[in-house]
């Protein structure tokens, strides 16, 4: 056999294994940031543990949402949060924190211990959070600005977020991927 065809085979395996190895390279690459965008739909809310008003501010604790999130392979697939609101219903102004468990469709692995936290301002949030990665995912870290959003000003491609339910919120987040 010739020495070109023993490279070109020997080439075309290193590719193959380098293409197999690829998943989280791009963030786990030690090098700049992987910065991104994806947008969040809430499809469920459960009740909450407790709400009670003082004067004309409503307390909320323990609000348990679902839903969808579209986008970056890091993140596209479901969530679940736990949140806690504090809001004027006369001002719009407030505050929210909680966290949140991501479940991309694209990696066997969560975004975890990921806590978000803002002020609500006219009635939308508007906050950061931080989020690590488990399983294939492990050894990442996840910086987010979340803003919250009207629904129909998600991508008009994520065609029925909520399958065929109507989306009780909506939020896009930009954020980047460092390794922890």
């Amino acid at each position: 056999m010739s020495k070109k065809v023993k490279f070109a085979g020997l080439f075309i395996l290193l590719v193959v294994i380098l293409t197999m190895s690829v998943g989280t390279s791009l963030a786990k690459s030690g090098g700049p940031p992987y910065r991104y965008t994806s947008y969040m739909a809430t499809c469920n809310e459960f009740p909450p543990e407790d709400v009670w008003v003082t004067g004309q501010v409503v307390h909320i604790k323990g609000m348990t949402n679902t839903g969808r999130i579209y986008g970056d392979p890091y993140f596209a697939g479901t969530f679940e949060q736990r949140v806690d609101v504090v809001l004027n219903t006369v001002t719009g102004s407030g505050n929210a924190h909680g966290t949140i468990v991501i479940y991309p469709n694209a990696y066997e692995g969560t975004w975890e211990g990921g806590h978000f936290q803002g002020p609500i301002i006219d009635f939308m949030f508007m906050g950061q959070g931080i989020d690590f990665g488990t399983g294939e995912l492990e050894g990442l870290k996840d910086f987010v600005q979340v803003q919250e959003i009207l629904p129909d000003e998600l991508p008009a491609e994520w065609v029925e977020p909520c399958q065929g339910s109507p989306i009780l919120s909506a939020n896009v987040g930009i954020g980047k991927i460092i390794e922890k």
